[in-house]
């Protein structure tokens, strides 16, 4: 597996201190045809085994190429809560991750529906 990723902070907020976070990734995968839903469940169960917090996981929508979940981790002893907005887009050189994390947890309904619609709208160009 091998992949490249951009992500981007607010102005003034570093890598290692931050409220949201934008980023776009790409992974190679070995198998062209291994389903976006079983990747995210592995995420899921990755997940789950090293978090201690309350976990809440959600399919926000399935197409015949991509999916978007949402996750959202809460009094974790060792992580920050962080609630998560994620799209999924198989392309031809790999899977394209589109993400948006915040920490201020519970992100208000406004805010989660701009970011979904964002991400939704998103398109992959100029791939392989």
């Amino acid at each position: 597996l091998s992949q490249r990723v951009a992500e981007y902070m607010l102005e003034n907020e570093t890598a290692d201190k931050w409220t949201e976070s934008v980023a776009a990734q790409v992974m190679s995968v070995r198998d062209k045809k291994a389903s976006l839903e079983e990747w995210t469940k592995q995420q899921e169960a990755r997940l789950r085994n090293i978090c201690t917090g309350t976990i809440t996981w959600n399919i926000i929508s399935r197409g015949d190429t991509d999916l978007m979940c949402e996750w959202k981790l809460e009094k974790d002893h060792l992580r920050p809560d962080e609630q998560r907005i994620v799209r999924l887009i198989r392309g031809a050189d790999g899977i394209h991750v589109l993400r948006y994390v915040t920490r201020k947890v519970p992100m208000t309904e406004a805010r989660r529906t701009q970011w979904i619609e964002l991400l939704k709208a998103a398109k992959l160009v100029g791939t392989k």
